[in-house]
């Protein structure tokens, strides 16, 4: 396994390759991984806007953009949001417009697959994650796409959409778990077929179209369901932020989205904890044009601007 080192070609020559941000650099390692990344997003809102698309920058992605006007400088992922209709439109111009080195991942390409959202992938790459880094799929350099579903107004129907939504994710992800309680309940969702979990989800999203909605709901994403609840108006026709030295579209609503996901989000966290949130056990970006080098494996902590704000105790998954 080589170093991290990135192909120029992904490089636009307007983004700041420097590493320098406004409360750090990057380490060069992370900046060659955050370099590919942009190259999958480019490749991304290329199909988006040749298509028609509607997409916006989400999670600490969009929080780099309006911080950092680019990557947070130890964030090490891109996270996008698409209206369901637009997400299923993106997933099948996948199997025929994608350029050669791409390819789309979700729970309807690979059986082992284990997550509610959708990942585009940079072939000829590796990146091993624990958890889920022993399971049977392919793991590449990737970015995450998570479709925005519509959300249930009465209550009763948000306690049966939050509770399918949980079920479905401990039944795609039972294969890594960590704590004792949710590895435990993800080993009795094993009783549901994996196909029986799938429909049902996809069920509810039918039943409750984003396009009709007042709220539009998360499934996929990394928090808790009220967390990742958000009024439609928020996201709209979307708004322009800069990214690395592109153009790129966010929600209508940016400061709210972001307040309501980090609380105070231009006040960055404290230097001990400007670390990624995921744990990368093996990393590989593919042949480079020129040379080559020895093998880097970084780990990474679970802490950092992915943390929830500070009042926000209804908010647990």
């Amino acid at each position: 396994m080589r170093n991290l080192q990135a192909p120029q070609s992904i490089i636009p020559e307007a983004a700041n390759i420097s590493g320098v941000r406004e409360y750090g650099a990057a380490d060069p390692p992370l900046r060659e991984l955050q370099l590919v990344e942009l190259g999958l997003l480019r490749e991304f809102v290329r199909l988006c806007e040749a298509h028609g698309l509607r997409y916006y920058l989400a999670y600490g992605t969009l929080l780099g953009a309006v911080r950092h006007k680019g990557f947070i400088p130890w964030d090490d992922d891109v996270d996008v949001m698409m209206p369901r209709r637009d997400y299923a439109r993106f997933s099948k111009l996948c199997t025929s417009e994608l350029g050669p080195e791409f390819r789309w991942q979700s729970y309807s390409t690979d059986a082992h697959y284990p997550h509610l959202f959708g990942k585009l992938l940079k072939d000829e790459t590796v990146l091993r994650q624990a958890p889920s880094g022993h399971l049977p799929f392919q793991q590449s350099v990737y970015i995450d796409v998570f479709p925005l579903d519509g959300g249930a107004r009465r209550p009763w129907v948000v306690s049966l959409q939050r509770l399918t939504i949980r079920i479905c994710k401990l039944r795609l992800g039972a294969g890594f778990n960590r704590k004792p309680l949710k590895r435990t309940l993800a080993q009795l969702t094993r009783l549901i077929p994996r196909r029986l979990a799938i429909a049902v989800f996809e069920a509810m999203t039918r039943a409750l179209p984003a396009h009709r909605s007042v709220r539009l709901i998360s499934a996929g994403g990394p928090y808790g369901y009220r967390r990742q609840s958000f009024p439609s108006h928020w996201f709209g026709q979307g708004a322009p932020q800069i990214f690395e030295g592109h153009t790129l579209i966010g929600p209508t609503a940016v400061d709210e989205y972001l307040t309501q996901l980090y609380g105070d989000y231009m006040t960055p966290p404290p230097a001990p904890s400007r670390v990624s949130h995921h744990e990368v056990t093996e990393v590989w970006l593919g042949p480079a044009p020129a040379e080559t080098a020895s093998q880097t494996v970084t780990s990474y902590e679970r802490k950092g601007d992915h943390a929830p704000p500070a009042k926000r105790p209804e908010d647990q998954s």
